[in-house]
This record gives structure tokens, sequence and C-alpha cells, in this order.
């Protein structure tokens, strides 16, 4: 799944890093997540390359300085530095507006003015600093990551108990047992390797089909708007691409496992005249199915190359999951569903007694976006280490499923076929039913739509190098 938002401040991402931490497997007690990535044509433009550096990133991306500048690492310089384009509009501060607020109520209580606040900081317009595309994997993907990475955990913990136990026999003058502990040790070692090599197999699968999708996006949607869009004299420029500053994040906002990637893509683009201009976000927005189907195609095949495992279509046709992956243990990593689906209920029975009848389809969505923002709460990484949620979460599966994270490893691998084989498929069956597809679901599609539903259409197993996953099904979507 994409998702396109607009994003105000680099804090939002860069305060879920672990500070500190160079290589975040490393250090798996310490909290947090692993720092970003630079990518994209633009940031190579600015030889931005490598890990976010928070300062960095708050230069860039809420002062727009440009990284050549010599005052580019000197928040007392930024105000001088030169600049990618215009800073943005100067708006009212939330400070402001929230003062005013509380001088027009000046016996408010405590929750009232809590209440004050918060009204303020919504009505505050502020500068759209970045757009957001967070690329968000399949609940079977999160789990075999989830599984192989507490395998690894697991193996790690043994190894280290026996280099303790082998140093305390070799002090005590055992030879034969501290012998023992050390061919435990190794085995351990070894173990841990081998979990850990597939665990950052399901994260390179991850990457490939996030980089992918920002490659299409910027091939086809990085584009600015110049002159004056209300009458004839506006028109679009190319760009030399995007500049974005990538965020893997393992958990949700209700701390269950979610694998997903925030991509921030700087609201500035050099058009090919050398001027820096805001993104058009609108064309960005239209390529969202397409790009998104880019993603989760080439992230699939990735993984299947690499770990032989093999996607099937789910019984509602909706994604593709990993064939072995029970669909319990999924039900249970989102905990985010289950608080949602009784908001959702109270909502519709309140429709039904209003109204006296059942929603219709669109109303009912609009009731499930207000039980998703009525349920939702700020994300935390506060309390909760990397291994102690992957214990919390081996206790729920063992409780609720009745399986381990360890069984749901050693199933999903079972599970492989000896031989993956790509299916018989026909272009033109492939193309009609797709056609059939968004000409019954919209009343008016566009050629992303049809992207969509092609990539939709194919078989499960392609058999295609994913690097050419895009040129497949564009060539298939220009056929139409």
């Amino acid at each position: 799944m994409l998702t396109i938002s607009s994003g105000h401040s680099a804090d939002y991402l860069t305060s879920a890093v672990a500070t500190g931490r160079e290589n975040y497997y490393t250090g798996a007690v310490v909290a947090g997540e692993p720092p970003g990535r630079w990518y994209g044509r633009g940031a190579e433009a600015l030889c931005l390359s490598g890990l976010v550096d928070h300062q960095d990133m708050t230069a860039l991306y809420e002062h727009f300085v440009h990284p050549a500048d010599p005052g580019f690492r000197d928040p007392a310089r930024w105000g001088r530095a030169d600049t990618l384009g215009h800073t943005g509009r100067k708006y009212l501060t939330e400070e402001q507006p929230a003062g005013a607020a509380l001088e027009a109520e000046p016996h408010a209580d405590p929750e009232r003015r809590a209440e004050l606040r918060l009204e303020a900081g919504k009505r505050a317009r502020r500068n759209v600093s970045f757009l957001d595309l967070t690329f968000s994997v399949q609940k079977s993907v999160t789990v075999l990551h989830t599984a192989f990475e507490a395998q690894e955990v697991q193996a790690r913990r043994t190894a280290e108990q026996a280099q303790a136990d082998e140093l305390a026999a070799r002090a005590a003058g055992d030879t034969g047992r501290a012998e023992r502990y050390a061919y435990r040790y190794t085995q351990a070692r070894t173990a841990e390797a081998s979990w850990a090599a597939h665990r950052a197999a399901v994260e390179d699968a991850i990457w490939a089909g996030n980089n992918a999708m920002l490659d299409y996006v910027q091939d086809r949607a990085a584009v600015s708007r110049v002159g004056h869009h209300g009458g004839a004299a506006g028109r679009y420029i190319d760009t030399h691409g995007l500049t974005v500053a990538s965020f893997f994040q393992h958990t949700s906002r209700d701390n269950d496992p979610q694998l997903h990637i925030h991509n921030a893509a700087l609201n500035r683009a050099q058009g090919v005249d050398g001027t820096w201009r805001t993104l058009d976000s609108r064309g960005i927005h239209k390529v969202r199915p397409a790009a998104a189907a880019v993603a989760e195609r080439v992230m699939e095949e990735t993984l299947t190359a690499t770990l032989g495992v093999v996607f099937a279509t789910r019984p509602d046709g909706k994604a593709r999951e990993i064939v072995g992956v029970p669909a319990t243990a999924m039900d249970l990593f989102s905990s985010r569903r289950r608080a949602i689906t009784p908001k959702l209920r109270a909502l519709v029975a309140a429709f039904q007694q209003r109204f006296g009848r059942e929603p219709n389809g669109l109303e009912l969505t609009r009731l499930a976006q207000t039980a998703n923002l009525a349920t939702r709460r700020a994300k935390s990484h506060d309390g909760e280490t990397a291994e102690a949620r992957l214990d919390r979460v081996d206790r729920q599966l063992r409780t609720e499923v009745g399986a381990t994270l360890a069984d749901l490893a050693q199933q999903a691998l079972a599970a492989r076929p000896e031989q993956v084989t790509a299916e018989a498929w026909s272009e033109t069956v492939v193309i009609e039913t797709a056609l059939a597809a968004v000409q019954e679901t919209k009343a008016a599609w566009t050629e992303p739509d049809l992207f969509r539903a092609i990539s939709d259409a194919l078989p499960d197993r392609l058999g295609v190098p994913p690097a050419r996953v895009p040129e497949l099904v564009g060539r298939l979507t220009a056929r139409r």
C-alpha cells in the first residue's frame, strides 16, 4: 500500500530514530528506528548520500538551505544562507491564534485551555515541507520479518550465554565443559548469521520495491508548475528528480509490528531551466496507483528470487500474501484493526438510528475514516526496546494462536516450493480483465488506474527479473 500526505517538520521522522546508532542491529537492546537514507536524483545533484543527519534534514526541509552553502551545517547562519528557491509564506505560528483564543476565554479550566490549543493547532496554516510517500508492506511480509528477527535475537542471546558459561568453566578449570560451551557458542553464532541473512533479505526486498516506486514517480511525476495556472498561461516544467529522505520503520502507532518506509520527498525541485520551485503534488497523487503496484510487485519478485517464498492472491483479491504465513498470525499483528472495528460498529449503529437505513458504500467509507481518526494515537517509541517488542509478540502468539515466532519462521520456510516456476498467462486476457475491472469500479479512470489493474490481473508469479516489472506492466498498459 502507498499513501501520500503532506509533511511540515523534519522532527516527525527524525525523532523516531535511535540516536548514536551506526548499525541498527548491532545494539538490539536500544529502542528506536534506524536512521534515514538519502535517495533520488535531486539528492545526488545536491551531493546528499548515505545516512540522513537530523540537523542537515532540518536545514534542508524546514529552512530550504542549499547544501552547497558554507553555512549549511551552522544553524546560526541559516537565515543568511542561499536557499533552494523561496522559503515559503509567512503564516502565523500556532502559538499566536492559541494565545488569542485563550485571551478570549480567560476563565477557561485546564481541560478547556488544552482543547483551545488543540483547535488552534489544527487551524494553523503551514508551508508544505515535503510529501510523505509511505510504502507499507503486506502483513505476511511483516510477520515473516518479525519471525526471522526474533530467531536472530534468540540465537544471539544463546551465543552470549554460551560465551559467558565457557569463560566460567575455564576459570573453574573444567576444560571439558568449556569446550562444550565453545561448540554451543559456534553453533549459535552460525544460526544467528543465517537468520540475520534471512531478515536482511526481507529488508532488501522492501527497499528494492520502495526505490523502484520512487524511480517510477520521479521519472513520470517530478514536475513543477510555471506561471499562473488559473488561466491559459501556466505550464509544467520537468525537473531533475526528487530529493528524498527515506526512513525504514518497524511498528505502527499501536506498536504492532508493521514494516513501512516513510519517503520524505522535499517540496523543492530544480527545473530543467535551473530554477528551484515547489513540486506539483497533483501529478504525484495522480500516479499513486501505478507507483504502489510497482513497489509491491518489485518487492514480491525480489523476495521470491532471494528467499524462494511465493505469494498468492488473498481470497478477497485485495493483495497477495506469502504462502505459509497463517491468517491467524496476520490478524494478531493488527490491534489497530481491532480498535477500529468496535468504533466503526458504533458509528454504523448511530447512522442507522438517525437515518433509518444502512449506510451506502461512500457513507461507510467516510464512517470508517472517522473511526480511524477517532482511534488513532500519536506514535511512541518510549519504554519498549526492539527485543522487548519481539518478546511481547511471541507471548501474544503463544496465548492467542498457539504458535511461536519460531514456529512461523519454520512454517514459512517449509512452505517454499522446491522450484519456483512462472505461471502461463495471456496478454490479451490480462488486458481485458484489467479494463473490465477499472470500468466496473471507476466512472472515470486514468492510465495509472489501469496500470494498477493490470498488475492485479497478472499471475502471482511473473518469473521476470524484478527490475523489469515496471517495464512489463507499462508495456501492457500502453496496449489498451
